[in-house]
């Protein structure tokens, strides 16, 4: 096993996403905790209005998720010496992709809410 990271030539675009995705995320987490409320709506699934606020802290969460995911996929869709790599490797990082878009997703509609 090889620990050297390198990436497929033809999913440059994809990691480029990964880190274009990561940074907006990252950017709205900073101007919501600069600039927003004290308290923000996270919590959706509890049943009393006043118990989905969180303090402002809790939007570094969703960065926070989105560097893990980001990690995570991209050592996944690393090059490797599997049968399969090309396809493995790709699956991988759009499943990655995937997770970053519903993670920003449910930053923007927090933001929605703020504003």
């Amino acid at each position: 096993m090889r620990w050297r990271y390198s990436i497929h030539q033809h999913d440059q675009k994809l990691v480029f996403l990964f880190f274009a995705l990561w940074a907006t995320t990252l950017l709205l987490s900073a101007l919501v905790y600069l600039f927003g409320p004290p308290l923000v709506p996270l919590w959706y699934s509890l049943p009393l209005a006043r118990e989905q606020l969180a303090a402002a802290e809790y939007i570094w969460v969703f960065p926070g998720l989105s560097a893990v995911v980001t990690i995570m996929s991209l050592w996944q869709g690393r090059k490797s010496d599997l049968e399969h790599e090309r396809y493995l490797a790709r699956l991988s990082l759009i499943s990655g992709l995937a997770l970053m878009v519903f993670l920003l997703v449910a930053q923007i509609r927090i933001l929605k809410i703020i504003l």
